[in-house]
Protein backbone atom coordinates (compact mmCIF):
# COMPACT_ATOMS: atom_id res chain seq x y z
CA UNK A 1 0.00 0.00 0.00
CA UNK A 2 1.22 3.66 -1.10
CA UNK A 3 1.21 6.64 0.75
CA UNK A 4 1.61 10.07 0.52
CA UNK A 5 2.48 12.97 2.37
CA UNK A 6 0.57 16.41 2.35
CA UNK A 7 1.36 20.09 4.01
CA UNK A 8 -1.02 22.40 4.73
CA UNK A 9 0.91 25.64 5.72
CA UNK A 10 -1.16 28.48 7.37
CA UNK A 11 -1.05 30.78 10.27
CA UNK A 12 -1.42 27.45 12.80
CA UNK A 13 1.85 26.33 11.20
CA UNK A 14 2.63 23.54 8.71
CA UNK A 15 0.81 20.14 9.46
CA UNK A 16 1.89 17.27 7.46
CA UNK A 17 -0.81 13.96 6.93
CA UNK A 18 -0.34 10.95 5.51
CA UNK A 19 -3.39 10.05 2.88
CA UNK A 20 -3.52 6.34 2.16
CA UNK A 21 -3.15 5.88 -1.94
CA UNK A 22 -4.56 2.54 -2.11
CA UNK A 23 -5.89 -0.48 -0.55
CA UNK A 24 -4.89 -3.90 -1.52
CA UNK A 25 -8.45 -6.24 -1.86
CA UNK A 26 -7.22 -9.91 -2.34
CA UNK A 27 -4.32 -9.77 -4.33
CA UNK A 28 -5.54 -6.73 -6.32
CA UNK A 29 -5.03 -3.07 -5.71
CA UNK A 30 -7.69 -0.96 -5.46
CA UNK A 31 -6.79 2.85 -6.11
CA UNK A 32 -8.41 5.29 -3.94
CA UNK A 33 -9.30 9.07 -5.62
CA UNK A 34 -6.56 10.73 -2.88
CA UNK A 35 -3.96 8.53 -4.29
CA UNK A 36 -4.26 10.30 -7.60
CA UNK A 37 -4.25 13.72 -5.88
CA UNK A 38 -0.69 15.13 -6.49
CA UNK A 39 1.00 16.67 -3.63
CA UNK A 40 -0.06 20.53 -3.02
CA UNK A 41 -0.04 23.23 -0.58
CA UNK A 42 -2.79 24.92 1.13
CA UNK A 43 -3.20 28.09 2.93
CA UNK A 44 -5.67 28.31 6.12
CA UNK A 45 -7.26 32.13 6.74
CA UNK A 46 -8.99 33.17 9.30
CA UNK A 47 -11.54 36.47 9.62
CA UNK A 48 -10.78 39.19 11.84
CA UNK A 49 -12.92 38.08 15.61
CA UNK A 50 -10.67 40.57 17.86
CA UNK A 51 -12.70 41.33 20.94
CA UNK A 52 -15.26 38.80 20.79
CA UNK A 53 -16.08 37.27 24.54
CA UNK A 54 -15.92 33.35 24.26
CA UNK A 55 -16.31 32.95 27.82
CA UNK A 56 -17.06 34.87 30.61
CA UNK A 57 -16.79 34.14 34.37
CA UNK A 58 -20.26 32.48 36.01
CA UNK A 59 -20.28 33.07 39.75
CA UNK A 60 -22.40 35.81 40.81
CA UNK A 61 -21.15 38.75 43.28
CA UNK A 62 -22.86 38.77 46.38
CA UNK A 63 -25.99 41.48 46.65
CA UNK A 64 -28.52 42.26 49.22
CA UNK A 65 -31.08 44.87 48.89
CA UNK A 66 -34.65 45.82 50.36
CA UNK A 67 -37.37 44.23 48.16
CA UNK A 68 -40.53 45.21 50.18
CA UNK A 69 -40.98 45.92 54.29
CA UNK A 70 -38.55 44.52 56.52
CA UNK A 71 -37.59 42.19 53.56
CA UNK A 72 -34.62 41.56 52.10
CA UNK A 73 -32.89 39.80 48.35
CA UNK A 74 -29.88 38.21 48.42
CA UNK A 75 -28.32 37.01 45.25
CA UNK A 76 -25.23 35.45 44.46
CA UNK A 77 -24.40 31.70 43.13
CA UNK A 78 -26.98 28.98 42.92
CA UNK A 79 -27.33 26.50 45.69
CA UNK A 80 -25.18 28.52 48.16
CA UNK A 81 -25.97 29.19 51.99
CA UNK A 82 -26.39 32.82 53.06
CA UNK A 83 -26.46 33.60 56.48
CA UNK A 84 -27.80 37.29 58.14
CA UNK A 85 -26.58 38.46 61.25
CA UNK A 86 -27.30 41.72 63.41
CA UNK A 87 -26.37 42.33 67.03
CA UNK A 88 -29.14 41.71 69.26
CA UNK A 89 -31.10 38.94 66.68
CA UNK A 90 -31.58 35.94 65.54
CA UNK A 91 -29.02 34.58 63.16
CA UNK A 92 -30.85 33.58 59.99
CA UNK A 93 -29.43 31.45 57.54
CA UNK A 94 -31.03 29.88 53.80
CA UNK A 95 -29.92 28.68 50.80
CA UNK A 96 -30.17 30.24 47.39
CA UNK A 97 -32.51 28.89 44.35
CA UNK A 98 -31.20 27.60 41.09
CA UNK A 99 -31.25 31.09 39.95
CA UNK A 100 -28.99 32.06 43.10
CA UNK A 101 -31.94 34.41 44.77
CA UNK A 102 -32.71 33.74 48.62
CA UNK A 103 -35.23 36.09 50.64
CA UNK A 104 -35.47 36.72 54.02
CA UNK A 105 -38.53 38.44 55.46
CA UNK A 106 -40.06 39.68 59.40
CA UNK A 107 -36.44 41.65 59.65
CA UNK A 108 -36.03 44.65 62.10
CA UNK A 109 -36.17 47.63 59.97
CA UNK A 110 -33.17 49.65 59.98
CA UNK A 111 -30.74 47.56 61.50
CA UNK A 112 -28.16 46.94 59.57
CA UNK A 113 -27.33 43.06 58.98
CA UNK A 114 -24.13 41.61 57.89
CA UNK A 115 -24.77 38.94 54.61
CA UNK A 116 -22.05 36.48 54.17
CA UNK A 117 -22.01 33.86 51.31
CA UNK A 118 -18.86 31.62 50.11
CA UNK A 119 -16.39 33.97 51.66
CA UNK A 120 -18.70 37.25 50.64
CA UNK A 121 -19.72 39.57 52.55
CA UNK A 122 -22.17 42.39 52.13
CA UNK A 123 -24.51 45.14 54.46
CA UNK A 124 -27.94 45.53 54.48
CA UNK A 125 -30.64 47.51 56.19
CA UNK A 126 -33.91 46.58 55.60
CA UNK A 127 -36.38 49.63 55.72
CA UNK A 128 -40.71 50.48 55.93
CA UNK A 129 -42.30 52.69 53.12
CA UNK A 130 -41.46 56.12 52.97
CA UNK A 131 -44.32 58.45 54.09
CA UNK A 132 -45.54 61.35 52.81
CA UNK A 133 -43.90 65.14 53.24
CA UNK A 134 -45.69 67.92 54.36
CA UNK A 135 -46.50 71.60 54.45
CA UNK A 136 -45.30 72.17 50.53
CA UNK A 137 -44.79 75.90 50.80
CA UNK A 138 -43.58 77.69 47.31
CA UNK A 139 -41.86 81.05 47.42
CA UNK A 140 -40.94 83.77 45.01
CA UNK A 141 -37.56 84.99 44.54
CA UNK A 142 -35.67 87.80 43.28
CA UNK A 143 -34.55 85.93 40.21
CA UNK A 144 -37.27 86.01 37.66
CA UNK A 145 -38.55 82.76 36.60
CA UNK A 146 -37.18 80.75 40.12
CA UNK A 147 -38.94 79.57 43.14
CA UNK A 148 -37.57 78.11 46.43
CA UNK A 149 -39.57 75.22 48.14
CA UNK A 150 -39.38 73.59 51.69
CA UNK A 151 -41.72 71.33 53.36
CA UNK A 152 -41.55 68.92 56.43
CA UNK A 153 -40.76 65.24 56.82
CA UNK A 154 -40.90 62.75 59.35
CA UNK A 155 -37.68 60.51 58.56
CA UNK A 156 -36.42 57.45 60.69
CA UNK A 157 -33.75 54.87 60.22
CA UNK A 158 -36.98 52.47 59.70
CA UNK A 159 -38.04 54.33 57.00
CA UNK A 160 -34.62 54.82 55.21
CA UNK A 161 -32.64 57.72 57.10
CA UNK A 162 -30.19 59.23 55.24
CA UNK A 163 -31.02 56.99 51.83
CA UNK A 164 -34.38 58.97 52.01
CA UNK A 165 -34.33 61.80 48.60
CA UNK A 166 -36.68 64.24 47.38
CA UNK A 167 -37.95 64.75 43.63
CA UNK A 168 -39.90 68.59 43.36
CA UNK A 169 -41.81 69.12 40.22
CA UNK A 170 -43.85 71.95 39.14
CA UNK A 171 -46.30 71.02 36.52
CA UNK A 172 -47.78 73.71 34.13
CA UNK A 173 -52.03 73.87 35.11
CA UNK A 174 -54.09 73.61 31.63
CA UNK A 175 -56.10 77.28 32.50
CA UNK A 176 -60.44 76.79 31.35
CA UNK A 177 -61.55 79.25 28.47
CA UNK A 178 -62.68 81.72 30.20
CA UNK A 179 -60.54 81.61 33.34
CA UNK A 180 -57.28 82.64 30.92
CA UNK A 181 -56.94 86.19 31.38
CA UNK A 182 -53.16 87.66 31.67
CA UNK A 183 -52.32 83.38 32.01
CA UNK A 184 -50.70 81.80 29.99
CA UNK A 185 -52.56 78.24 29.33
CA UNK A 186 -50.28 75.38 30.06
CA UNK A 187 -49.81 72.88 27.66
CA UNK A 188 -47.19 70.59 25.37
CA UNK A 189 -45.37 73.52 24.68
CA UNK A 190 -44.64 74.35 28.48
CA UNK A 191 -42.80 71.51 29.73
CA UNK A 192 -42.35 70.18 33.47
CA UNK A 193 -39.67 71.07 35.46
CA UNK A 194 -38.18 68.69 38.31
CA UNK A 195 -34.96 68.94 40.65
CA UNK A 196 -33.60 65.89 42.85
CA UNK A 197 -32.38 66.56 46.50
CA UNK A 198 -32.16 65.06 50.15
CA UNK A 199 -32.79 68.03 52.01
CA UNK A 200 -36.16 69.38 52.93
CA UNK A 201 -35.85 72.38 50.53
CA UNK A 202 -34.89 72.48 47.11
CA UNK A 203 -34.73 75.68 44.32
CA UNK A 204 -35.98 75.25 41.16
CA UNK A 205 -35.22 77.66 37.93
CA UNK A 206 -36.46 78.19 34.57
CA UNK A 207 -40.29 78.93 35.17
CA UNK A 208 -41.97 80.53 32.30
CA UNK A 209 -43.31 83.51 34.39
CA UNK A 210 -46.43 83.88 32.49
CA UNK A 211 -47.71 80.63 33.51
CA UNK A 212 -49.75 78.58 36.43
CA UNK A 213 -47.94 75.55 38.39
CA UNK A 214 -48.72 72.71 40.43
CA UNK A 215 -45.91 71.43 42.68
CA UNK A 216 -45.31 68.38 43.98
CA UNK A 217 -42.89 66.98 46.30
CA UNK A 218 -41.70 63.18 46.35
CA UNK A 219 -40.30 61.05 48.83
CA UNK A 220 -38.24 58.15 48.09
CA UNK A 221 -36.30 55.49 49.85
CA UNK A 222 -35.21 52.39 48.28
CA UNK A 223 -38.24 50.34 48.24
CA UNK A 224 -39.61 53.35 46.08
CA UNK A 225 -41.23 55.95 46.20
CA UNK A 226 -44.01 57.26 48.47
CA UNK A 227 -47.05 59.64 48.24
CA UNK A 228 -47.06 62.94 46.60
CA UNK A 229 -47.72 66.53 48.69
CA UNK A 230 -49.33 69.02 46.47
CA UNK A 231 -49.21 72.79 46.13
CA UNK A 232 -51.49 75.02 43.37
CA UNK A 233 -50.16 78.37 42.49
CA UNK A 234 -52.89 80.99 42.28
CA UNK A 235 -51.19 84.14 40.77
CA UNK A 236 -48.23 83.56 37.92
CA UNK A 237 -45.00 85.05 39.10
CA UNK A 238 -45.64 87.79 36.66
CA UNK A 239 -48.45 88.91 38.39
CA UNK A 240 -47.08 88.65 41.87
CA UNK A 241 -43.96 90.16 40.97
CA UNK A 242 -45.67 92.76 38.64
CA UNK A 243 -42.67 92.36 35.64
CA UNK A 244 -44.38 92.97 32.29
CA UNK A 245 -44.41 90.12 30.13
CA UNK A 246 -45.90 90.39 26.23
CA UNK A 247 -48.69 88.68 25.35
CA UNK A 248 -48.92 85.56 23.37
CA UNK A 249 -50.06 87.73 20.29
CA UNK A 250 -47.93 90.82 20.45
CA UNK A 251 -45.12 89.37 18.30
CA UNK A 252 -47.62 88.75 15.86
CA UNK A 253 -49.05 92.49 16.24
CA UNK A 254 -45.67 94.30 16.25
CA UNK A 255 -45.06 92.30 13.11
CA UNK A 256 -48.00 93.25 11.11
CA UNK A 257 -47.04 97.34 12.32
CA UNK A 258 -43.83 96.96 10.88
CA UNK A 259 -44.30 94.64 7.76
CA UNK A 260 -44.06 97.21 4.50
CA UNK A 261 -47.50 98.88 2.42
CA UNK A 262 -48.15 96.89 -0.62
CA UNK A 263 -50.01 99.57 -2.19
CA UNK A 264 -48.67 101.98 -4.54
CA UNK A 265 -46.83 104.76 -3.41
CA UNK A 266 -48.93 108.39 -4.22
CA UNK A 267 -47.35 110.55 -6.80
CA UNK A 268 -46.42 114.06 -5.48
CA UNK A 269 -48.83 116.51 -5.64
CA UNK A 270 -47.02 119.97 -7.13
CA UNK A 271 -47.72 123.31 -4.98
CA UNK A 272 -47.01 126.87 -5.51
CA UNK A 273 -43.70 128.55 -3.88
CA UNK A 274 -45.06 130.89 -1.04
CA UNK A 275 -46.77 134.46 -1.61
CA UNK A 276 -43.78 137.00 -0.12
CA UNK A 277 -44.97 138.56 3.15
CA UNK A 278 -43.87 141.69 4.50
CA UNK A 279 -41.88 141.54 7.46
CA UNK A 280 -43.64 143.14 10.57
CA UNK A 281 -41.82 145.07 13.21
CA UNK A 282 -42.38 144.31 17.25
CA UNK A 283 -42.22 147.30 19.23
CA UNK A 284 -39.36 146.25 22.14
CA UNK A 285 -41.09 144.93 24.94
CA UNK A 286 -40.51 146.78 28.25
CA UNK A 287 -41.65 146.74 31.56
CA UNK A 288 -41.90 149.61 34.12
CA UNK A 289 -40.64 149.26 37.46
CA UNK A 290 -41.69 152.13 39.72
CA UNK A 291 -39.13 153.46 42.06
CA UNK A 292 -40.36 154.94 45.46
Amino acid sequence: MERRTTRITGALGTVTAGVVAGIIVGTSLVSAPAAQAAESDATVTQANATGVVIARDQSMPLTAVPTAPRAVTVTTSPNTRVTLKAPRTKTRSAKTNDKGIATFTKLKAGKEYTVTADGETATVVPVLKVGRARDLTIMTTSEPGTITATWAHATSKAHGGLTIGYTLTAMPVEVPVGEADGVAVGGPDVPSISVETDSTEAVLRGLDPRVLYSFTVTPHNPLGVGKASVARMDRSLAEVSEIAVPAADDGDSDSAQEAPSTEPPTAPVATSPPASTQAVTRAPLTRTICVP
